[in-house]
């Protein structure tokens, strides 16, 4: 069983989806790495600065990575070292895996 521990950001609403994750206009990156700086830059209410605390976790509530099926979301969240998600439950879109 894999371990995760660290600081967590807690997204406090239901229906986070990929398009907030990580916004379209960016699906034209060719590396993660050109990803990192967006990771959800479009979310409503967010303070993007907790990011730099280098959260490891993210906690939301339901239906979490709902909207477009792309791969850019769980990269996104990969490459700013956030390798594990929490929620009250996931879209049917969101069958993500962390390497």
């Amino acid at each position: 069983m894999a371990e995760f521990g660290g600081p967590a950001i807690f997204l406090d609403r239901s229906d986070v989806n990929t398009d907030e994750i990580i916004p379209a206009r960016y699906l034209t990156e060719l590396t993660k790495e050109g990803l990192k700086a967006h990771l959800l830059e479009d979310l409503e209410n967010f303070d993007r600065a907790v990011l730099a605390t280098g959260p490891r976790v993210a906690v939301s509530r339901a239906n979490f990575g709902c909207g477009s099926s792309r791969e850019h979301a769980p990269w996104a969240f990969e490459i700013n070292g956030i390798t594990a998600i929490v929620a009250e439950s996931f879209a049917r879109t969101a069958q993500w895996s962390f390497s």
